[in-house]
């Protein structure tokens, strides 16, 4: 998953060893100061994703697999208070387990539409006129066939949306208040509002998988992986 989440796109690791533009040493200076502020062992990988897109996402949860990627365009647009409220936001999905906890949904969810899938086949050929109650039995297991994948799918983005409530907890936590990732979270919304490019760059097949992960995404509604920016701004104490 985490290798899928750095396809498609051009990505720059940042590394102490290497050279490093001064914004750049500025990202992973904040990754390390967000991991250690977080308890962690362990330092995510940090990159750049080189677009003008203004955006971030985490990926993993320990050290083999933790990520965090922050955008070109969102250096440029995020002063450093900002960009370390984001990063923070970041933190906060590792610290979580955001990664293995929507693995392990997507995993259940699976097995149980599965499943359910295999006896509505079997059910089908099952019809017994002359045993009432089995035959309901039959339908139940038939209409949950149909009803369950978007059932399961209504619950996942809805498991979405509340991690992202508490990612930007986990901001606020980390950086010690909480007018830094509202600012952020206004200057990545208003980019976004303004800016017509964004239904072209989430078309390609990774911007979908990477799309829940982003730190902003349109909402706000059952279908939404996140919530709207105003019901964000509300849980983080901004008076609308």
């Amino acid at each position: 998953g985490h290798k899928l989440m750095l396809s498609g796109k051009q990505f720059k690791e940042l590394k102490r060893e290497e050279h490093l533009e001064h914004d750049e040493k500025v990202v992973l200076n904040i990754v390390e100061e967000m991991a250690i502020s977080a308890g962690l062992n362990y330092k995510p990988r940090a990159y750049i994703m080189e677009t003008n897109e203004v955006n971030a996402f985490a990926a993993g949860w320990n050290e083999k697999n933790a990520l965090i990627a922050v955008t070109r365009g969102l250096m440029n647009q995020l002063n450093r208070a900002e960009l370390q409220a984001v990063i923070a936001h970041e933190t906060g999905h590792i610290i979580h387990g955001d990664s293995k906890l929507t693995l392990y949904v997507g995993i259940l969810a699976n097995v149980i539409v599965t499943f359910t899938n295999i006896f509505a086949h079997i059910a089908f050929f099952m019809r017994n006129e002359n045993n009432p109650a089995a035959n309901q039995a039959r339908l139940l297991i038939i209409v949950l066939n149909l009803i369950l994948p978007f059932i399961t799918q209504i619950l996942y983005l809805y498991l979405s949306r509340k991690r992202e409530y508490m990612a930007d907890a986990a901001a606020v936590q980390l950086t010690g208040g909480n007018q830094a990732m509202i600012s952020a979270l206004k200057k990545i919304s208003g980019y976004h509002d303004n800016d017509s490019k964004e239904e072209r760059y989430v078309k390609h097949v990774t911007e979908h998988y990477r799309a829940a992960a982003y730190i902003y995404s349109k909402g706000d509604s059952i279908f939404s992986t996140h919530p709207s920016i105003e019901n964000r701004l509300k849980e983080l104490g901004e008076k609308l």
